[in-house]
């Protein structure tokens, strides 16, 4: 098994790209800070699971990871709050991509519990 199977990257992966093709058209999207900061911590996201999944002999390396997924995933949600106040992103597909980032909040919180109570297998 490889961090591929596991469903949080899976979804983190496809919301990361869903968030990239809607900021990536938004015309001088490299002026505006909130843009180039959802993306960093979208992607920091996958990054840390990933990485986190390469410790996992070492479960504290694990969740020291999966629990900065979760901040670079919360950190998200606020960059897309502020896109949509600004008008850069349709109120309605924020809410979406918010919705996509408190579900793999939820879910890298339940993947530690799981470990924590059936170790990693």
């Amino acid at each position: 098994m490889n961090c591929n199977n596991l469903r949080v990257y899976q979804f983190s992966d496809k919301a990361r790209q869903e968030l990239y093709d809607e900021l990536i058209n938004i015309p001088y999207h490299w002026t505006i800070p909130e843009i180039d900061q959802a993306l960093r911590s979208s992607s920091s996201v996958v990054a840390n699971i990933v990485e986190g999944y390469g410790r996992k002999i070492y479960q504290k390396e694990f969740f020291k990871y999966l629990s900065i997924a979760v901040g670079s995933s919360d950190e998200t949600q606020t960059h897309i709050r502020t896109l949509a106040l600004k008008g850069s992103i349709e109120h309605e597909k924020a809410k979406v991509l918010i919705k996509y980032y408190k579900n793999i909040s939820i879910l890298m919180v339940n993947l530690m519990k799981t470990i924590k109570e059936n170790g990693f297998k």
